[in-house]
């Protein structure tokens, strides 16, 4: 008789450790679905823009719907993911360190929250609007405009998103090579974040457009993808340990 079927607890915390390793490996898909199809989709705006580009009041924008909004379904996902696994941290954390996990979750939730309303406003406002010829006031809203609510709405949810490495970091133990690695990864990703927020606001000022955006989304999910591998091999090598 295996000490799963003797023991519950046992077979709960198996049951924990399984949950976690699905979900690790989802956000790693998750993020690396959403980084291709976002990469396969340049910037139709702005100053990387380089052919095809649409100019004020951008609403002449119905012939690349849906295909520019593709990337946004997967990118739905890995913020969500990322704080379901901050709850695996948190719950892991040892007593000293579960404030960190408390507050990694919190920032986690902003984060997320933030992006989902963010994409849902272009998949479900931008693209109808557009398509109906209802056009009026919608420049602020749509991702074409380079200094928009899309931009500034997005930048504020990957920042916050950096901002919660930090908090990750801290209070993930460090039992094992592999997580010692994952809160390398969380600090360096934080302050890669915080110094090129600083840095492009200096340099650019108010004319800094979406460079931060598109950086702070490539340090983010290299990070997600990176952090949610090694979490999914250090969680699988945990479950192999208590069998």
């Amino acid at each position: 008789m295996s000490a799963a079927t003797r023991y519950p607890a046992t077979r709960k915390r198996e049951r924990g450790e399984r949950f976690d390793v699905i979900v690790a490996a989802l956000m790693t898909i998750a993020t690396s679905v959403s980084f291709i199809v976002a990469i396969l989709t340049p910037p139709k705006g702005g100053p990387l823009c380089t052919a095809g580009c649409v100019e004020y009041p951008y609403t002449d924008i119905a012939a690349y719907i849906p295909r520019d909004f593709l990337w946004m379904y997967p990118a739905l996902l890995p913020a969500p993911l990322f704080v379901i696994l901050l709850s695996g941290v948190h719950e892991r954390a040892a007593l000293d360190r579960k404030r960190f996990g408390r507050a990694g979750v919190a920032f986690g939730g902003m984060a997320a929250t933030i992006l989902a309303t963010v994409y849902f406003i272009q998949l479900r406002y931008v693209q109808p609007a557009v398509l109906r010829g209802e056009v009026d006031g919608l420049a602020p809203w749509t991702q074409y405009n380079p200094h928009g609510v899309f931009i500034a709405l997005e930048e504020t949810g990957y920042l916050v998103m950096g901002v919660t490495f930090l908090f990750a970091g801290l209070a993930l133990s460090a039992d094992s090579r592999v997580l010692r690695a994952v809160r390398t990864i969380f600090f360096v990703g934080f302050a890669a974040v915080v110094t090129t927020f600083g840095t492009l606001s200096a340099v650019y000022g108010f004319n800094v457009e979406y460079r931060f955006e598109i950086a702070v989304i490539s340090i983010d999910w290299t990070v997600l993808f990176a952090t949610g591998a090694l979490l999914t091999i250090a969680y699988l090598t945990q479950s192999d340990t208590n069998a």
